[in-house]
C-alpha cells in the first residue's frame, strides 16, 4: 500500500538580543529526518505555503547519506536550502550566510509585532510518500542514529547559524539533538 505522511517542525523564534549581542538573522537551517524502516521510500516534497518568515534559498528536501552527501539510497531526508548548512554536507560554513535564512522581523507567526522583539518563523512541512512493507509499525522520526545522537555534532537533526553584532560580526553555529538535558544520551 502506498501512503503519504506530513512532517513539520514547530514554529520557533530567536531573540532580538542575547548576552549583549544584537541578533541579525539565522541562516543555514536544516532538519534531518530518518527514513522509516519497514517501508520503501518513494518521494518527498516541500509543501508550498507552509513556512513563515524565510528568505534566501528556497527550502527543499534531499535524500542524503550519513556524511550529508546527496545519495539516492541514503537513509536521511534533509530539509535545507540546497544542503547549505553548518556541517555534515559538502557545502558548509560556520562564518558566512547561506541556505535558508530567517531575517530579523520582530514578528510573531501571525505577522503581529512581537513585544519582546523576538523573530518567529516556521520551516515548511514535507510530504513523504512510502510503500508499506511487511506488517508492523512505520514510525517517522528525526535523525538520531550514529553521530547524530552525540551532543553538539554537525550531524544533529537540527542545525543553524546565528549571526549577531557585538563589537563586530559574531557567528554562533547551533546544533540540536533531542534530549531533556545535555547529560542524557
Amino acid at each position: 500500500e502506498t501512503f503519504t505522511y506530513r512532517i513539520q517542525p514547530s514554529g520557533t523564534s530567536y531573540p532580538d538580543k542575547d548576552s549583549g549581542a544584537t541578533t541579525t538573522n539565522l541562516s543555514r537551517l536544516k532538519v534531518d529526518y530518518a527514513i522509516p524502516a519497514n517501508a520503501t521510500f518513494v518521494s518527498a516534497a516541500v509543501v508550498a505555503g507552509t513556512s513563515v518568515g524565510l528568505d534566501s534559498v528556497a527550502p527543499n528536501v534531499l535524500r542524503v547519506n550519513d556524511s550529508g552527501n546527496v545519495d539516492g539510497s541514503g537513509g536521511i531526508l534533509r530539509l535545507s536550502g540546497n544542503n547549505q548548512v553548518i556541517g555534515n554536507s559538502p557545502t558548509t560554513s560556520t562564518n558566512s550566510e547561506g541556505g535558508i535564512r530567517v531575517p530579523k522581523s520582530k514578528k510573531n507567526l501571525d505577522g503581529s509585532t512581537n513585544g519582546n522583539g523576538d523573530t518567529w518563523f516556521r520551516l515548511p512541512a514535507v510530504d513523504v510518500t512510502m510503500v508499506a512493507g511487511a506488517t508492523g509499525v512505520i514510525q517517522p522520526k528525526v535523525r538520531t542514529a550514529g553521530a547524530a545522537g552525540n551532543l553538539g555534532a554537525s550531524e544533529n537533526f537540527s542545525t543553524q547559524l546565528a549571526k549577531a553584532s557585538f563589537l563586530g560580526t559574531q557567528w554562533a553555529p547551533t546544533r540540536c539533538s533531542p534530549r531533556e538535558n545535555k547529560d542524557i544520551t
